[in-house]
């Protein structure tokens, strides 16, 4: 069942040669000055601390809705 695929069909663009210099990995890259540390920070409590809220929203939400106690 080998039938030739359209151009339109390739998932894939044509093979390329590449180049490949050689790296001297005795030498140390050249060092970059650190990021600060508050913006990173700052954003993932944004992020965890805004879905630990809705969480705990929408748990309460829930629990008026469906009561899990029985009696």
């Amino acid at each position: 069942m080998n039938l030739p695929l359209s151009s339109c069909l390739i998932a894939t663009p044509p093979a390329a040669a590449m180049a490949m210099p050689t790296q001297a990995l005795t030498v140390q890259p050249d060092q970059r000055a650190a990021a600060p540390i508050s913006r990173p920070r700052l954003a993932r409590i944004i992020t965890f601390g805004g879905s630990l809220m809705l969480t705990v929203a929408a748990s309460y939400q829930m629990q008026l809705l469906l009561p899990l106690t029985t009696t």
